[in-house]
């Protein structure tokens, strides 16, 4: 078995894989490793394997061919604030289409607990919406 980084430039995108140390018998067996390891959680964080370089590191003694470790380029604050805030948007409005409220305001709270055994206290979060009917609904017709 031998030791290669591979590599691809193809996917660059937050949330993609751009390089890994695997174990392979091959280079062309090696440039077929998927980092993502086939989890639904990393879908399409890779790219197809006729773009992915192969660099032979070394010998690997009793190893079985796989993933050693693997770079993943994760989201960015800013990137993961506008997906919330996209997902928020579209909760809204389906809320809004099966009720017929309109929200006037979210209100996010963290609230710090202590933990009686000493440990890092947890942190909570709650949330408060405030609506209002649609116009032309009657409130307590929806309550």
């Amino acid at each position: 078995m031998n030791i290669y980084l591979i590599r691809q430039e193809e996917n660059v995108s937050d949330g993609s894989f751009d390089s890994a140390v695997v174990i392979a018998d091959s280079e062309e067996e090696a440039r077929l490793i998927d980092p993502t390891s086939g989890s639904e959680w990393y879908k399409n964080a890779w790219c197809d394997p006729k773009f992915v370089t192969v660099e032979l590191l070394g010998k690997a003694e009793g190893w079985v061919a796989g993933v050693v470790t693997a770079s993943f380029n994760g989201l960015s604050n800013g990137q993961l604030v506008r997906n919330a805030q996209a997902q928020i948007a579209r909760i809204l409005i389906q809320l809004e289409k099966d009720t017929g409220f309109f929200v006037n305001s979210i209100e996010v709270r963290t609230e710090n607990i202590p933990r009686s055994d000493g440990r890092q206290n947890e942190y909570w979060k709650s949330v408060s919406i405030d609506v209002r009917p649609s116009p032309g609904t009657d409130w307590e017709e929806k309550c």
